[in-house]
């Protein structure tokens, strides 16, 4: 039978055998191809093989792969010296770079016309929603740019960069990247970084949600625009919130919860509506919760890079609360999150923005006598440790000790307990547990739950 204008099985044969023949050609290639791009799902496994016996130094050549494929039912229906007569074919292994690329470059194409069908067949439908349509479209371009290879860089013009960094960083005139809004955080991260991803993570009532708003429009409040993808809240209460901490650094604040409830005074409402005045020119766009899928992130985040494009001030920090909220097309959590987490690094590069990803803890941090969390907490998926630059946790011991009962306590451990709640009310730890290019330790601020307010010690 003939192959398909996207299909080459001529190509992926003498690849293989080339592969097999001589094992060294691997190395050559493996940046090119993966085994997702063979036209044969057969030829996919048997590079997949190959990759896993090079992985551990083993060889791999016809006699070692049958007996490791022996239950493979594809092969099998080759016949059992099909591979064999791969590395026997095998027509040169110094064109292996060039059937690779052939190979790619056909496996590209059939994923567009898949995608293109698709939205076609969307485009038929009276029903269909075009934004997420258009969404699906923009997340093959980013899946792409993923797979592809993306611009070489010179050590001339990478130097440069740096230079051009340092200076800034030297100098002090502005911070190298986006400020946090907390002074001490700031001296040790630089800022956030375009390009970073940022994993922020803590258990429930640590304040994650509350650090990643104010960042946001501290950020927003130094000129940065900000993305902020909410999957837990609404455009309103996140601005409420915001607005919130705006009449505590007024030093008339506000709780939102009061708003919300209508408990507030006369004076009161004046205060929270003359700051609602105050920060509502700030630039921070939100998107609706039911933002959740990678696809609809990514166009969400595009569209906002061009907005703020258009009023002269850049994107230049997104924001997503949070990861474990976003939906993947993968079969278990543990894929969805590590392919989650692969996009949202990608996503980072691509619109050269920093990303703050907040994430949960497992629920085993509550259950240790020490509640600092540690990287081994991150739920689901060790993805988001090799993927992040930085890696932030929020810790807050008064929210520990607070509920923690005296019932069964002696006098003197009740003036104790009591004694070490005080010296913890209202302070959160921020523990920055990895950092790429930098130093780790804690940082302590100032939190108040009600308003949303976070800033140092002492400001």
């Amino acid at each position: 039978m003939a192959d398909s204008p996207l299909e080459n099985i001529g190509a992926e044969q003498n690849l293989l055998g080339s592969i097999l023949l001589n094992n060294d050609v691997l190395p050559r290639v493996s940046g090119l191809i993966t085994a997702e791009d063979f036209a044969d799902p057969v030829h996919g496994r048997i590079f997949a093989a190959i990759q896993a016996r090079a992985a551990k130094d083993q060889l791999a050549d016809a006699v070692t792969l049958r007996a490791m494929m022996a239950d493979d039912a594809g092969l099998a229906d080759l016949g059992p010296e099909y591979l064999a007569r791969l590395a026997g074919a095998a027509i040169s292994i110094f064109a292996a770079p060039d059937y690779a690329r052939l190979i790619a470059g056909l496996a590209k194409k059939r994923r567009l016309a898949a995608m293109l069908s698709d939205a076609l067949e969307g485009l038929g439908d009276a029903d269909a929603d075009a934004d997420a349509i258009l969404g699906q479209v923009e997340a093959f371009g980013l899946s792409q740019e993923r797979r592809g290879g993306a611009e070489i860089i010179s050590f001339m013009k990478a130097a440069g960069l740096a230079v051009v960094a340092a200076s800034a960083a030297h100098t002090g005139e502005t911070l190298p990247g986006v400020p946090t809004g907390v002074e001490r955080l700031d001296e040790m991260l630089g800022g956030f970084h375009a390009g970073e991803l940022i994993v922020l993570g803590g258990r429930p009532g640590m304040g994650k949600s509350s650090l990643a708003l104010s960042i946001a429009t501290h950020a927003a409040t130094c000129g940065h625009g900000v993305g902020f993808i909410s999957l837990e809240m609404d455009a309103a209460s996140l601005a409420s919130r915001a607005i919130s901490e705006a009449t505590a650094l007024q030093n008339r604040p506000v709780p939102y919860s009061a708003v919300r409830r209508g408990t507030v005074s006369d004076r009161e409402f004046d205060d929270f509506r003359g700051a609602a005045k105050d920060i509502s020119e700030l630039p921070i766009s939100f998107t609706p919760p039911q933002c959740r899928d990678l696809e609809s992130i990514y166009s969400s985040a595009k569209r906002m890079q061009k907005l703020f494009a258009s009023r002269g001030t850049p994107l230049g920090l997104l924001v997503v609360d949070y990861v474990q909220l976003v939906r993947a097309g993968r079969k278990t959590r543990f894929e969805e999150v590590t392919e989650i987490s692969i996009a949202l690094k990608s996503m980072a590069l691509t619109l050269g923005v920093p990303v703050l990803a907040l994430s949960q803890l497992n629920r085993g941090v509550d259950n240790r006598d020490d509640h600092r969390p540690m990287t081994s907490d991150l739920r689901e998926s060790g993805q988001l440790e090799q993927d992040a630059d930085v890696i932030l946790f929020c810790y807050r011991a008064e929210h520990y000790l607070a509920r923690k009962s005296t019932d069964d306590m002696e006098s003197i451990e009740i003036q104790a307990h009591y004694a070490a709640l005080d010296a913890v009310r209202g302070k959160m730890e921020i523990i920055v547990d990895k950092q790429r290019n930098g130093d780790t330790g804690t940082v302590v601020v100032r939190f108040d739950p009600a308003t949303n307010f976070v800033r140092g010690i002492g400001a």
